[in-house]
């Protein structure tokens, strides 16, 4: 059995990580059958962040290793539908786009959407539309909206989740 090791989610989402998203999206897409372990430090983790794959003995880290790993294994479950020609126009394709266009195709909002079925374009309360105008990454700032607001408790904070190991 598969074991996909990430950070734990929040507001309905399986984690709080893009890239841990990006792994178990692909596992759920491709039917590959797995369990999440969820962890908190990634500081234990092969290069000091996460997601992390266990398969058996193999010890995968970086979201980019493991979605290779998986379609050596597996197959690539995605494009198995695609003929041989698609396929090379398909990675023609890729290789012209810029950076920019590359992510401009699918927001996040959704990618959450098609996936989770989360649809964070409608408020649950009204049903009308919430437009997103910002996105606050760094921890403090959240644990003092969140206490702020009451959500939290002042002295009972939200651990800070480290992206990158600890200096050597």
């Amino acid at each position: 059995m598969i074991t996909l090791h990430q950070y734990p989610g929040c507001w309905e989402l399986p984690s709080l990580s893009p890239f841990c998203i990006k792994v178990e999206t692909y596992l759920k897409m491709t039917g590959i059958p797995y369990k999440v372990v969820v962890e908190k430090d990634p500081r234990r983790r092969p290069k000091g962040k996460m997601p992390v794959l266990k398969d058996g003995d193999k010890v995968i880290p970086d979201s980019g290793f493991i979605l290779e790993y998986l379609k050596n294994k597996f197959g690539n479950a995605l494009d198995a539908q695609l003929t041989v020609e698609q396929q090379n126009n398909s990675a023609s394709a890729e290789d012209v786009k810029s950076e920019k266009e590359k992510r401009s195709r699918m927001t996040w909002a959704a990618r959450l959407k098609r996936v989770f079925d989360i649809d964070i374009t409608v408020c649950m309360a009204c049903g009308g539309a919430v437009k997103i105008i910002a996105c606050i990454e760094e921890q403090t700032v959240i644990n003092q909206i969140l206490s702020h607001l009451q959500l939290i408790p002042q002295s009972n904070q939200l651990p800070l989740l480290l992206t990158h190991a600890p200096p050597a």
